[in-house]
């Protein structure tokens, strides 16, 4: 067990990070799942005491820094792109200094093109002897790549070996994971982790689940506002209660506020 402080007054009250364990984050597309997980992570380096390893498959390292920068210092996501920077002032030049300096030291990221499981999983090992991590975070399972005749079954080996990596290590691995559309062709559109894409091992295999929802994503005029609400519910958590809060997602700055 490792006392681990989650950030969210809504994930403390009830979820602890259990060594060993695997968390799902789960969502629709682009519901902000990457952006929560880092929010997450910034919120739990912000005592300094903290170290943390962020697999990204999806993102290059830049594109990750520019956005916990953009929460960190409050600065809009599309001025750190390379081609805006121009438009940056003085004063936000030097926050993104100050920010630098504790991303760094706190947080490692693994940006990796090859997805192979076993690689990834070789790779996490190596750098966690070195730097012992409090808690690893990979975005996101579905794209690792694992052995098996079809989808449904690479996706299973992907995450059994996520989970034999989390006991072997006896650290928690946080996996973000997609999940299909079939909540939102359903009235009442909450997900369930029934709806986990490509194989109901992930729902097996973890010890918490959390699902993010919203309604103003399936509404047309609100999908578009730069905040939007959240529900965030923990579906699943083998050592303690099931739960829901609510959170304000600012897309500006991939910022999450509880409400």
């Amino acid at each position: 067990y490792n006392e681990i402080h989650l950030g969210f007054k809504g994930l403390n009250d009830c979820c602890t990070f259990e060594n060993g364990d695997v968390v799902l984050i789960a969502g629709n597309i682009s519901m902000g799942k990457t952006a929560f997980a880092l929010d997450m992570i910034l919120k739990s380096i912000s005592s300094g005491k903290h170290k943390i390893l962020f697999v990204s498959l999806e993102m290059a390292t830049s594109q990750v820094i520019a956005r916990l920068i953009s929460n960190m210092a409050r600065i809009e996501l599309y001025k750190l792109k390379k081609k805006n920077r121009k438009f940056l002032t003085d004063e936000e030049w030097g926050k993104i200094g100050l920010v630098q300096s504790k991303i760094i030291n706190n947080l490692d990221i693994l940006d990796s093109s090859n997805t192979d499981i076993n690689f990834i999983s070789q790779k996490i090992k190596e750098m966690d002897k070195i730097n012992n991590y409090d808690y690893i975070v990979i975005d996101y399972l579905q794209l690792l790549r694992a052995e098996g005749q079809n989808r449904t079954q690479q996706v299973t080996n992907a995450s059994l070996k996520v989970k034999q990596l989390a006991r072997e290590l006896q650290k928690t691995i946080v996996a973000l994971a997609q999940l299909n559309r079939d909540n939102v062709k359903r009235a009442d559109k909450k997900p369930e982790l029934t709806d986990l894409k490509d194989s109901s091992q992930l729902e097996q295999d973890c010890s918490i689940g959390i699902l993010l929802h919203s309604d103003d994503y399936h509404d047309k005029e609100n999908k578009a506002n730069d905040i939007i609400k959240l529900d965030i519910y923990i579906d699943k958590n083998r050592t303690g209660k099931l739960s829901m809060f609510n959170c304000e997602y600012n897309k500006k700055f991939q910022a999450f506020k509880e409400i």
